[in-house]
């Protein structure tokens, strides 16, 4: 990317990101043999760990919305219509278990809420 002088005085942003690859690039580019390869190692590892910590943070937020969802389910038996309803007039998500009191699978969710 190509920055021209006076183009951020126009109001044209730089992203510091890429300014910063840009940067540690020609760092490496100019560092001799041994020390390139230990900066190319820690920019790798760095890297890794930037990767690693976006994926908890995404792990986490997905798990968080699953939790805040099952725990504002409605759990009703398959059987109980009243409840699958009721349920259903305030908007809440219900789950629809068997006989045994085990949540039955998404196919049949969906086919026993739409059925109530």
């Amino acid at each position: 990317m190509a920055v021209r002088a006076g183009s951020l005085r126009r109001g044209k942003s730089v992203n510091t990101s890429k300014m910063a690859g840009l940067a540690a690039l020609c760092l490496a580019l100019v560092l001799p043999g041994n020390a390139q390869a230990q900066f190319l190692d820690r920019l790798k590892d760095a890297a890794k760990r930037g990767a690693e910590r976006a994926v908890d943070r995404e792990v986490e937020q997905r798990t968080d919305e699953l939790t805040t969802d099952a725990i504002d389910a409605v759990i009703c038996a398959v059987t109980d219509l009243d409840c699958i309803q009721q349920a259903k007039d305030e908007g809440r998500d219900v789950v629809v278990t068997d006989e045994n009191g085990e949540a039955l699978p998404e196919d049949e969710q969906a086919v026993a809420v739409a059925n109530a």
